[in-house]
């Protein structure tokens, strides 16, 4: 028995590191998918190994045959599919696009999306896999099937799609000399070892009888994929030809993926930036020279493009015409960027020098992501700033604000904007005047959006100012105020509970105490009939006692969702509500009206019986003085819906009052016995059931009536209300 325990449990655990590392390396590959055309299959496959491995491991965690099968049957959900998730993978990777076409896929996925529901069905046929058993023979308890036919058509139909991935994977590798050998190799174990393990296993080869170590081992898979994805880039790395004429160019050469990594560079490159192709490949470019920075935003264009750029080296500085090429599928789709730099140290001049400054600049300021915008001061005869003027402005700040560029340049704000003074503009002075930036933050209410302005003084009196959208900050701050006042309220909500309850929980505990006393007194001197009095008080105190903490337990199962509901005739669920109270009815002479048929409803008979009790119970505490105390409970139709009722004559609610009736701890009036709690958890339970209920009344002394509904309730035939009693 030990033994058994001991493997079940190295099973579960090792199913639970497959299944975190599968789930993990899935969501990463979501990062490529608007991109790689082969993230998307990678992910779902990543997905798919993750649930098989987690529904194996509650298989074995329960022994449940019922639960077993459940679990069984819900891996069905994935593993028809992995075969040809796989076989997508590796067409995308290979980049054969050709092949991905609707009708071929249809074809493909007949056979999965047939396996898939007969699976699932399983337990309601035998075209699949039936006669479930648990065998207990063997070392781990293990669920017992007979296979079908169609199953075994399956699972030959799978293997093939399978191989044919890995032959074509294994085709792939043997293409020596770019730079995908080593993760398209690790690719090809990373598919053929689970499929080897699971197809043993399905052939009857394995070391623990009626087990798949195929979902436990798939974190060696998981391994596999891990040093693909960030040791070889295999998701987003691009296989570029090289040739002697790229190895022996005297111009630096790099080739960049979309990411920004290299894939490629020349000996040019390599000496330049002084590493190896072994340490270059893989790394962002970023890492190369960080302080050149128009470098690296020639590297991070989207468009083939030229630039100027300038570099500081040993003391003195280095100029370079730079070029950027756009690297493209035959689809359009961008597979990475081609730099070319041509050192022209020797030929530029200071003029040049000056117009490379000046180009680096507009780049900058032309490609910002924020919005910017450069202003001059206007002053006044006496020197103080009256205005600005607006001297340019980048795509993103029309973009932002909608103003077009030549709508605004060279005019003054108070144009621009519309206002008799320009906001902010002490602030704007102080920094044309001192050059100390200046930050804050504004609401913009033409866009309904909130921006940082970063506010820089760059030379002679102007000054550059950067928009930054912080909408969503604020909007998450605000979010954020929302939820402290609303935990507020609940808090307050939870004192107001607590302190009520607890005087309804010490008002029975001190009777019995006082009681006690009266009881030890009596007993010395022999009052018999004292006794029993005392008894009887303080037998009544811990019955209120146990009613109020039966009726907070209810409260607390009362907002549960009711899980597999069952069908159940209300009658029996009034019928039952009612032999509860019969006592209290009798002693108050209630006359109860009750229709001698009720409706089929789908729930929980506990949580309903509690329902009705609690009305009940309810109706007879708040009838009040009446002679003829009167209840009655009906069902009716609205729009088709059947609609409960439980109607009183008693005391009636006030209307300002009806609102909060079902509020925790609400009472209305002090004469009345009762906690407010009954009517809280009345409301819950039929909230769990997806209904909603509702109290009318005319007023004090006209009776209530509370309404009900039970969704999925089916129509009713007409019903004939008659006297219970």
């Amino acid at each position: 028995m030990t033994d058994t325990l001991l493997i079940t449990d190295l099973i579960v655990g090792m199913l639970i590191i497959s299944g975190i590392s599968m789930a993990c390396l899935g969501v990463y590959g979501r990062r490529f998918t608007a991109r790689i055309p082969a993230a998307v299959p990678y992910t779902l496959l990543m997905g798919s190994a993750a649930a098989w491995a987690i529904l194996y491991a509650l298989d074995l965690l329960t022994a449940s045959l019922p639960l077993k099968i459940l679990f069984h049957i819900l891996r069905f959900l994935v593993l028809p599919f992995i075969a040809v998730i796989e076989l997508w993978l590796v067409i995308s990777y290979v980049k054969k696009t050709e092949w991905l076409r609707r009708d071929w896929a249809a074809a493909v996925l007949l056979i999965p999306v047939a396996a898939a529901i007969l699976g699932i069905t399983s337990p309601l046929h035998s075209l699949f896999r039936y006669n479930f058993s648990i065998n207990t023979s063997g070392p781990v308890p293990v669920l017992q099937y007979t296979d079908s036919p169609l199953y075994t058509v399956y699972i030959l139909y799978s293997l093939a799609l399978l191989v044919l991935a890995i032959l074509i994977l294994i085709v792939e590798s043997r293409k020596r000399g770019t730079l995908r050998e080593e993760q398209t190799i690790l690719l090809l174990i990373a598919l053929a070892f689970p499929t080897v393990v699971n197809y043993l296993y399905v052939f009857g080869m394995t070391p623990l009888p009626g087990v798949n170590l195929t979902a436990p081992l798939l974190w060696i898979a998981a391994i596999l994929y891990t040093v693909a994805l960030f040791r070889y880039r295999f998701l987003d790395i691009i296989p570029i030809a090289r040739s002697r004429l790229i190895e022996t160019m005297s111009t630096p050469m790099l080739v960049l993926d979309p990411g920004g990594r290299v894939i490629d560079l020349n000996p040019a490159a390599c000496s330049l930036f002084s590493t190896t192709p072994a340490e270059a490949v893989g790394r962002a470019v970023d890492g190369f020279s960080p302080d050149w920075q128009d470098f690296l935003s020639l590297c991070r264009s989207d468009r083939t493009s030229h630039a100027d750029l300038t570099r500081s080296h040993d003391g003195g500085m280095q100029y370079y015409t730079g070029s950027v090429e756009q690297i493209r599928t035959p689809s359009g789709e961008s597979e990475g960027r081609l730099v070319l730099l041509q050192d022209v140290t020797g030929e530029i001049s200071a003029e040049k020098a000056l117009r490379v400054s000046e180009e680096k600049f507009r780049i900058l300021f032309t490609q910002m992501i924020d919005g910017s915008a450069l202003h001059e001061m206007v002053y006044d005869g006496f020197g103080n700033p009256t205005d600005y003027i607006i001297l340019d402005v980048n795509p993103a700040y029309e973009r932002i604000t909608g103003l077009k560029r030549e709508d605004i340049i060279g005019k003054r704000s108070k144009e621009v904007y519309g206002v008799d003074t320009p906001p902010y503009i002490d602030t704007y002075a102080t920094v044309a005047a001192t050059g100390t930036p200046e930050k804050f933050e504004v609401y913009f209410a033409p866009l309904n959006k909130h921006f940082s302005l970063s506010v820089y003084s760059p030379q002679n009196g102007r000054f550059a100012t950067i928009f930054d959208d912080v909408t969503d900050r604020k909007q998450i701050e605000e979010q954020r105020e929302h939820l402290i006042h609303e935990l507020e309220l609940k808090n307050s909500e939870l004192d107001r509970f607590t302190h009520t309850v607890s005087h309804d929980l010490k008002s029975p505990l001190v009777t019995i105490r006082a009681f006690l006393n009266l009881l030890e007194e009596d007993v010395k001197s022999g009052n018999s009939p004292g006794v029993k009095m005392d008894i009887a008080r303080m037998d009544e105190s811990a019955e209120k006692l146990e009613g109020l903490i039966t009726t907070l337990l209810a409260l607390s199962r009362s907002g549960r969702t009711v899980d597999a509901p069952a069908s159940i005739p209300f009658t029996d669920v009034v019928s039952y509500a009612v032999q509860l109270l019969d006592a209290p009815l009798k002693g108050r002479g209630v006359t109860l009206v009750i229709p001698d048929t009720l409706p089929v409803i789908a729930g929980d008979r506990h949580r309903l019986v509690q329902t009705m009790t609690n009305l009940l119970d309810n109706a007879i505490k708040y009838m009040g003085d009446q002679d003829a105390p009167r209840i009655e409970i009906g069902v009716e139709k609205d729009c088709g819906m059947p609609v409960f009722f439980v109607t009183d004559n008693g005391m009636g609610i006030a209307k300002e009052n009806l609102q909060k009736v079902f509020g925790l701890y609400e009472r209305f009036s002090p004469h009345v016995p009762g906690t407010g709690i009954g009517l809280a958890t009345v409301k819950r339970i039929v909230e769990a059931h997806g209904g909603k209920i509702w109290v009318e009344s005319e007023g004090p002394g006209k009776g209530s009536t509370f309404r009900f509904t039970l969704p999925g309730v089916p129509v009713i035939a007409p019903i004939t209300i008659i006297p219970a009693r």
